[in-house]
């Protein structure tokens, strides 16, 4: 098995072979640990410092196989991402260009496509019983075997609850796109593990496409989707594991008086992420991991590039306000 799991012509398999040297071998099943991230050229940074932390913590004696879902990675980004492989980490990659070719989702605000490739990784790893997906907005700082190794029994996924605060607003959402759930076992999706034969049993992957192409509006993509559908066959489990870089603000919730210590995984959820605005709360669990990964100089640059675009706009907004529209094109 090589590291790309692809649909290739000759031509491409020939060029693929100049980042493939590392994968020779296959690992047994039975004590592999199956991971998927699905991302783009733009996000492989980020991919790659959640890939690094995931790295930094796994059992050196298990094995995990990485799948990376993508459609048109570039080789370049493909040989960074190879190159944080270790001995008992290896890493696939898999263009799901034909999976996505006649589904049309439009993104939605920091919501892309990209998040939807998830609905198809029981069909692209049918040979294990359950997948642990993983979003790459995160910080991993606990082996996410133990969080695989989870009993999920027979529910359709796994899950943290999303932890939002409920409100009126949210409540609003929910009536008017129709979400038959309550915003109390409503869950997050970026840290998933899903039950592979229950998950095409009960054709998840087909309805939630079928909902997001629909008129309807949602705002959280499959996440709304997944809900839906998974309703009331959901296994919780713990929010260390998903730990919302938000939860400190919600002084009623029982979540922020977790200690640092506890937690597994935090998530930056929401448009708001730390490499946008190094200010942000938590944004220190990022940096001190970013800072160690070779993707580290091209991050701070973006970083920089988009604060200085943030505070062109805001000054040519201060000018006059006829220019706000034009200052919005700079970001």
């Amino acid at each position: 098995m090589d590291v790309f799991v692809e649909k290739l012509t000759p031509r491409e398999m020939l060029s693929n072979l100049r980042v493939s040297w590392e994968r020779k071998e296959v690992f047994d099943l039975a004590n592999e640990i199956p991971v998927v991230f699905s991302t783009d050229n733009a996000y492989v940074p980020y991919t790659g410092v959640a890939l690094q932390t995931m790295i930094n913590c796994v059992n050196k004696e298990l094995q995990y196989s990485v799948y990376i879902l993508h459609t048109g990675l570039s080789d370049n980004s493909k040989r960074r991402l190879v190159a944080l492989s270790t001995e008992n980490v290896k890493l696939h990659f898999i263009d799901v260009t034909a999976e996505m070719q006649y589904i049309t989702i439009k993104s939605v605000h920091h919501l892309t496509p990209e998040s939807t490739y998830r609905l198809l990784i029981p069909d692209l790893l049918p040979q294990y019983d359950k997948v642990l997906y993983l979003d790459s907005d995160i910080v991993i700082m606990g082996d996410v075997a133990e969080l695989y190794n989870t009993n999920i029994g027979n529910h359709v996924v796994g899950a943290a609850p999303d932890g939002a605060e409920l409100n009126q607003t949210l409540i609003e959402y929910f009536e008017r796109v129709g979400l038959d759930v309550s915003p109390n076992e409503y869950f997050n999706a970026g840290i998933l593990l899903i039950n592979t034969a229950l998950f095409k049993k009960m054709r998840i992957r087909d309805k939630c496409f079928e909902m997001l192409q629909g008129e309807t509006k949602f705002i959280y993509l499959d996440q709304d989707a997944l809900n839906k559908f998974c309703n009331g066959n959901v296994h919780y489990f713990d929010v260390r594991w998903n730990y919302s870089w938000f939860f400190f603000l919600y002084l009623s919730s029982p979540y922020n008086l977790m200690h640092p210590d506890e937690l597994r995984i935090v998530h930056f959820v929401g448009e708001e992420k730390p490499w946008y605005n190094p200010e942000l709360m938590n944004a220190e669990y990022f940096w001190e991991h970013a800072k160690k990964s070779p993707f580290y100089e091209e991050i701070l640059y973006k970083s920089i590039d988009m604060q200085t675009l943030s505070t062109l706009n805001q000054r040519i907004r201060n000018i006059h306000p006829i220019f706000s529209d034009i200052s919005t094109k700079f970001v």
